[in-house]
């Protein structure tokens, strides 16, 4: 089987692949691929820019609570945000076997597996949502902000269901949401990217008047927020 930091480059790979219009992918080639390797190095820059891009939208400007799907090269976070990142990668973020081993110094990243479900209300006023760690009895409570001030964040996801119902269940126990895509204007999965973006804002009726749509030089990002 193969590891989850293994499964993880699949999963960029597979991004990579896609955005230079190759859909039938061989995963063979993986390790020995040289374009791979720097386009995940420039994956750094790319994601300066979509950051940006939450900064102008007021997302950054808030307090993220909860990262969902990503791994260590695609994350929007940073080692000083303090904030949780669910996924099924979180191996990615220490493994030795990394391309690239930044050594980040402070961390204060709590990056973990597991499950949403809605949190058990100790009062009327508390609301929230709860991550039961996968394979463990423990659980970890996020209670949402009164005035919704806490973003759950996702972006170019891996599984589009998936996102959709955690950014949906999250939404309705208390917190704002944003989703979005970000990429090269020059892409071939453009047009893919931006039908997800459609379809996710749609079944979660992101108000249209909270989609920002961002471009500079060839990159280009569409951002959703939802209070």
């Amino acid at each position: 089987m193969a590891s989850e930091y293994v499964r993880y480059l699949k999963k960029l790979y597979k991004e990579y692949c896609n955005s230079i219009g190759v859909f039938s992918i061989d995963y063979r080639r993986m390790f020995d691929n040289l374009a791979f390797r720097m386009w995940l190095k420039e994956y750094k820059n790319k994601l300066k820019f979509y950051r940006r891009c939450l900064f102008e939208s007021g997302v950054l400007n808030e307090k993220i609570i909860l990262e969902l799907e990503k791994g260590y090269y695609d994350t929007v976070t940073r080692p000083e945000n303090t904030t949780h990142i669910l996924t099924e990668y979180s191996k990615s973020f220490n493994d030795s076997s990394n391309l690239y081993n930044y050594n980040d110094k402070v961390d204060n990243r709590r990056v973990i597996k597991g499950d949403l479900t809605p949190y058990d209300k100790g009062s009327e006023n508390e609301s929230g949502i709860v991550i039961h760690l996968r394979n463990t009895e423990r659980i970890i409570n996020l209670l949402s902000g009164p005035d919704r001030s806490s973003y759950v964040v996702a972006h170019n996801p891996y599984n589009s269901k998936l996102v959709t119902n955690n950014l949906g269940l999250a939404y309705d126990n208390g917190f704002a949401i944003s989703f979005g895509i970000h990429g090269l204007m020059s892409d071939q999965d453009r047009g893919k990217k931006l039908k997800t973006f459609e379809n996710v804002t749609k079944t979660l009726e992101f108000p249209s008047s909270e989609i920002e749509y961002y471009k500079e030089g060839n990159n280009y990002a569409y951002v959703a927020k939802k209070r």
